[in-house]
């Protein structure tokens, strides 16, 4: 079961590629990873399930969101808990309670497969460093000089414009583009 775990989490990768415009960071959600890992387990002839259970605290609700994953060596499984809100402006209970198991489900899936979840991520607490306007600035220059493409550029590492990148990336950006042959060469 182990060798089959490890190289599914290997090999999956759950980008973000959801955004908040008012929290103004990048997010993933439960579907879109299920999407990029279906192809995966299928690949090792593996699936997932999830089961949600409620469960009381104290005097507060929890749901509690198991993630299973069967291969043909076995299976393993990671457990979350989310919290349900009294009430959210515009939703049911029952809406609240789906929001719930479906954060939990995210969690429990991230455990699973040990995604970080650092980067850029409002749950998180590393800091991490972000370009500033002038290392964009000098990015969107050399890719125009090299002839590179910017929405190329943002596929490649992941984010949805060049704001969006850490400057560890920026470093990493510019020895690409560096390396590259000038277009007008």
């Amino acid at each position: 079961m182990n060798k089959v775990l490890q190289q599914i989490q290997q090999e999956f990768r759950a980008g973000k590629d959801m955004y908040n415009d008012y929290g103004g960071f990048k997010y993933r959600n439960v579907e879109s990873m299920l999407t990029d890992l279906k192809p995966i387990l299928k690949a090792h002839d593996s699936y997932i399930t999830f089961c949600d259970d409620v469960v009381q605290c104290g005097d507060r609700f929890y749901i509690e969101a198991t993630a299973i994953l069967y291969t043909p060596e076995g299976e393993a499984y990671a457990k979350a808990l989310a919290r349900e809100q009294e009430t959210k402006k515009g939703m049911d209970a029952a809406q609240i309670t789906g929001a719930c198991s479906t954060y939990a489900r995210k969690y429990a899936l991230c455990g699973l497969l040990a995604v970080d979840d650092n980067r850029n991520d409002p749950d998180s607490q590393e800091h991490v460093e972000m370009i500033t306007k002038s290392q964009v600035k000098s990015i969107v220059a050399l890719a125009e000089t090299k002839g590179s493409d910017l929405s190329d550029i943002c596929a490649y590492f992941g984010v949805g414009k060049l704001e969006e990148m850490t400057a560890e990336e920026y470093g990493k950006c510019l020895n690409m583009l560096n390396k590259k042959e000038d277009a007008n060469a």
